[in-house]
């Protein structure tokens, strides 16, 4: 693991670079994508991926990005056309897709940004609606960063 990032790495934050297993680096890269147009261009690879497993450990590689000037990408799944959330040299790829915890409570709903809205969808009463992405398995987080443009958009406004 390339000596700088050594700090940061624990069971909450996986962090894997090139240095390290360039197959296993490219194979994360791509593996979680909807599409692979564009993804294995030199040019836009990171310099690590930060797999978070926790909302401390998306804050701890938030600061460690901030204090050491890298560009930050985030991936909640992959369903990007174009691969937006790869930044390129001088950058990290923040991987929040494990972050798919879902809890429903009277007229609420807390979930992260890695549950799909497909399975939020199947757990809801019948008398709530969540406005989700029009694919199966795309993450809440990237739809709303999308635009929010959905099931239930024509009805209800966009997420």
């Amino acid at each position: 693991m390339t000596q700088s990032f050594l700090s940061i790495a624990s069971p909450e934050l996986v962090v894997l670079t090139r240095d390290d297993d360039e197959d296993a680096f490219l194979e994360a890269i791509s593996s979680r994508s909807f599409s692979t147009r564009g993804l294995i261009v030199e040019s836009k690879l990171p310099d690590a991926i930060l797999r978070a497993r926790s909302v401390q450990a998306v804050q701890q590689a938030v600061k460690y990005c901030v204090s050491n000037s890298l560009k930050i990408g985030v991936r909640c799944g992959g369903h990007s056309w174009e691969p937006v959330w790869l930044k390129g040299k001088g950058s990290v790829l923040l991987d929040v897709g494990e972050l798919n915890h879902v809890e429903i409570h009277e007229r609420s709903l807390v979930a992260g940004p890695g549950a799909q809205g497909s399975q939020v969808l199947k757990m809801l009463p019948e008398d709530l609606f969540f406005p989700c992405g029009h694919c199966p398995g795309v993450p809440l987080g990237g739809f709303v960063l999308g635009g929010g443009y959905g099931v239930g958009f024509t009805k209800y406004s966009m997420t």
